[in-house]
């Protein structure tokens, strides 16, 4: 019987690189079985940004962790730190930019969960 896997802690994980920076997994389908959101740590170095990128298909929360930095949305910008959360809704271009010297870490939950083919430029 295959032991079934509820979630993955951030050490367990394995940093991949990701149009964010580097990305641990921590629920999805092959870790949880989830079929209806997913849910990453995210880490920006000092001095890096994400691709502007948006999603058809996927909604997503940024809760902040750790660093400052700005997210941009659809060309607004919102000062970002520990604690702040951003709504990125279907269609909205959205960036994240470290611009610190501290590594900024946030949370990534995607409804339904992450799917590379969902990202457009």
């Amino acid at each position: 019987m295959k032991e079934l896997r509820l979630h993955m802690s951030e050490k367990e994980g394995t940093r991949l690189p990701d149009i964010c920076g580097a990305a641990v997994d921590l629920i999805n389908g092959p870790i949880s079985g989830s079929k209806h959101i997913s849910i990453a740590i995210i880490y920006i170095d000092p001095g890096k940004q994400s691709i502007p990128h948006y999603h058809k298909n996927t909604e997503e929360i940024y809760y902040f962790l750790e660093g400052n930095g700005r997210t941009i949305i659809e060309g607004e910008t919102i000062d970002v730190g520990p604690g702040s959360v951003v709504f990125l809704p279907l269609f909205k271009r959205h960036q994240v930019i470290n611009d610190s010297q501290q590594p900024l870490k946030f949370l990534s939950s995607d409804a339904p969960p992450y799917d590379p083919a969902d990202v457009y430029f």
